[in-house]
């Protein structure tokens, strides 16, 4: 077993403020920092120095040791902390330039964990699914089997350690799959099966998914296609799947959920945080209901997909099945937080046939039937600071919802007796610069194409907000014998609840082609919904837009060109 040390610093200090360092003043108690230490030893070989002073040059500490630094009449030093010689802190800061007088106690302490160096010691995760493992070498993954099971989760602990650039210490620099792992009727092709555990600072530098799957008629399985975690009620944090190649062919039914990260994350404890991927997703699928995402493709229960971003291009071909595709998330349900992400990806959904198919820009179909939470009163469905630049494209001879942000929101069933059946759903501080298009090769069904979301529909009571926004790209519904819609900011509206669209705004240099309808046909409907009627009309220049948007300037900037961007992404 390896340990993992940790050092609590407690710092007190009465003049200055140096990186991470907060001054306490008269009776203050002191702040507290941590920094994590990564050694081999149980018993630590501790340096620590301040300027050219050796406070404690290679003393040996046991774990609990409490060692106390009491300069109180030093002033001016700059301290850098070692163990055993060498800079090894992997999380906060490296050295800090700190005014005296100042008072330091540093608390040592450990924790085991598991060094995986081999792809051995890897499959071995599956005999301690609960316990804390380190990589400790590059990796390289052929023909993988993944780790952890619907019955027999992972449960534990899988992370690197980070360099004092921010990159992982080391990476799994190749990861291939050709053979999906079957297990109750649920196929996985990825490094985790399940994990319910915590999963952080994982680097897979080349991703290669290709598989075939054959499912027996007529059960509806599951396909797993992912490069970290199949299906995740736990946390992703850090990790990057950099270059991916996801390929999946199904025959019979089948529920496929591809995304470079994850196929499906769910429950409110399930998180992805400061994900990243890049990469290229083919999916191919006879019947049944398919997702996918660039970086996950299914978020629902409440889960959450915080700062992550994604360039993965998508085509997803069905047969008769139900798809969505889009440059983030490939489908959201029942609940879903959406912060501070953005996608660039290329999607492209294609029916052979007369299926119901969705191509968003951030995300595709959102489902948030029976959400609508009255005793919080807070947003189920959360968009906020998020924005896409990639183009969206359906065919089919079906209905199709496509956009450059989300393709549909959808909420309520006039079935269910549920008292709140419906959903809070709100988009705030987004935009979308791709193009939205849908095709139809034969007459046939509905289509709804817009520059922020393809259709609000609701049969339910509900509250949904769209404000901040614009688009950029152009609109274009093709023609048939169904029903199509097009609008610079949502394609068709049609709400039973309460909406709100405002501060929405378009690109003056915007095409649309297609069939804009601006009568509704009923209480509370809008077909085509352009920016005049959401309150605003189109956007000029930089500084015409600094000075007329009433947009909060610490969410926005005006500074960068013709549009403005979200500062966060600055």
């Amino acid at each position: 077993m390896k340990k993992l040390l940790s050092i609590i610093i407690i710092i007190a200090m009465f003049a200055g403020v140096g990186l991470f360092i907060t001054a306490c003043n008269g009776d203050d108690e002191p702040e507290m920092y941590t920094v994590t230490i990564h050694t081999d030893a149980h018993v630590a070989s501790l340096t620590v120095m301040f300027g050219s002073t050796a406070v404690s040059n290679g003393t040996q500490y046991a774990e609990g040791t409490v060692l106390v630094i009491d300069w109180t009449m030093q002033s001016g030093f700059t301290g850098v902390l070692h163990i055993n010689g060498a800079l090894a802190a992997t999380a906060g800061p490296y050295s800090h330039t700190i005014t005296g007088p100042t008072h330091i106690a540093i608390i040592l302490t450990d924790t085991p964990y598991e060094l995986i160096t081999t792809a051995a010691q890897f499959a071995a995760i599956a005999d301690n699914l609960d316990g804390i493992f380190r990589l400790g070498a590059n990796l390289t993954l052929n023909n993988w089997t993944p780790v952890g099971t619907p019955e027999a989760p992972f449960t534990g602990e899988l992370f690197a350690n980070l360099l004092p650039n921010g990159q992982p210490e080391f990476t799994i620099t190749s990861l291939s799959i050709s053979n999906a792992a079957l297990t109750d009727n649920i196929y996985f092709a990825s490094l985790i099966g399940v994990n319910e555990g915590t999963i952080r600072n994982i680097v897979i530098n080349s991703l290669n998914i290709d598989i075939t799957v054959i499912t027996p008629t007529p059960v509806n399985a599951f396909v797993y296609a992912v490069g970290i975690a199949g299906l995740s009620y736990g946390t992703i944090t850090n990790s990057r799947v950099i270059d991916g190649d996801i390929d999946i062919m199904v025959s019979g039914l089948a529920r496929i959920r591809a995304g470079m990260l994850a196929g499906e994350i769910n429950g409110e404890n399930a998180i992805i945080e400061g994900g990243a991927a890049g990469g290229v997703i083919t999916a191919n699928g006879e019947g049944g209901v398919g997702r996918a995402g660039g970086l996950v493709g299914v978020v629902l229960g409440g889960a959450s997909v915080i700062r992550s971003r994604a360039d993965v291009d998508i085509t997803y071909n069905t047969l008769t099945g139900n798809a969505s595709a889009a440059g983030l998330i490939g489908h959201t349900d029942r609940g879903a937080i959406v912060r501070q992400s953005f996608a660039t990806g290329d999607i492209l959904t294609v029916s052979a046939g007369s299926s119901t198919v969705y191509a968003g820009g951030l995300t595709g179909n959102t489902d948030a039937e029976n959400q609508f939470d009255d005793e919080n009163d807070r947003w189920v469905f959360e968009f906020t600071d998020v924005f896409a630049t990639g183009n969206a494209e359906a065919k089919t001879a079906g209905n199709a919802y496509v956009s450059g942000l989300i393709a549909r929101i959808a909420n309520g069933n006039s079935n269910n007796n549920n008292p709140y059946n419906g959903a809070n759903i709100l988009v705030r501080n987004a935009y979308s610069t791709g193009n939205a298009t849908s095709v139809i090769d034969i007459t046939g069904g509905n289509h709804f194409v817009g520059g922020i979301v393809g259709r609000i529909q609701s049969v339910a009571p509900s509250y949904i907000r769209v404000q901040n926004v614009f688009a950029t790209g152009n609109i274009t519904v093709g023609t048939s014998e169904g029903d199509q819609f097009a609008g610079d900011i949502v394609g068709r509206s049609q709400n039973n609840g309460t909406r709100q669209v405002n501060n929405a705004w378009r690109a003056e240099e915007m095409v649309v082609t297609g069939n804009i309808r601006t009568t509704g046909g009923g209480a509370g409907e809008l077909d085509g919904l352009v920016a005049e009627e959401a309150g605003r009309t189109v956007m000029l220049t930089a500084a015409w837009q600094q000075a007329n948007l009433e947009w909060d300037t610490n969410i926005w900037t005006f500074a960068n060109g013709r549009f403005p961007l979200l500062a966060w992404s600055v």
